[in-house]
């Protein structure tokens, strides 16, 4: 599943970055809405209080999601449309979700972190009403990596206490 939707997203995007016309056309056919569904969609995990990405823990397909979002934000009614999807907060979430990182996965090992975090770079150069959601979506993402670690603190000293007696 998940290398099949990389494949998909890679040919999204290069057909749109060949031809910005085309960009018209996948907004108006759904495909983009689809796109933007895929990326949103997840649930709240009712024990952890975190997160659950529908998208499969596969390092091509995250890598994929910020290209296929630039340029579905080729044009300007493109960008508009990206930005009502708004979906840089469920693609930061992916980046620190345990579902995604070891031991469950490999997935964000090697360089899909810094290749996802430059294609959201070449959004936010290439489309500046973009900026600051992407910029927000970043900011709430490392406010969220803080109370993560946060919690882990807390209940690592409260092991050590109850260890103590």
């Amino acid at each position: 599943g998940g290398v099949l939707a990389a494949l998909a997203c890679s040919l999204l995007s290069d057909v749109m970055n060949s031809d910005p016309h085309v960009v018209y056309h996948v907004h108006k056919s759904g495909i983009a809405e689809t796109f933007f569904k895929m990326v949103k969609g997840g649930k709240i995990d009712t024990t952890d209080k975190i997160w659950l990405s529908t998208i499969p823990p596969v390092p091509e397909l995250i890598m994929a999601l910020p290209n296929v979002i630039a340029a579905l934000a080729l044009t300007s009614e493109g960008a508009l449309k990206v930005k009502e999807a708004n979906p840089f907060p469920a693609l930061m979430k992916i980046l620190f979700h345990p579902k995604y990182a070891m031991p469950r996965s490999r997935c964000l090992l090697n360089e899909l972190t810094a290749i996802t975090g430059t294609g959201l770079d070449e959004v936010m150069r290439h489309v500046p009403s973009l900026r600051t959601l992407v910029m927000k979506s970043i900011v709430d993402s490392l406010k969220e990596v803080i109370l993560i670690g946060k919690k882990l603190v807390e209940r690592e000293e409260m092991t050590v206490l109850s260890d103590k007696q």
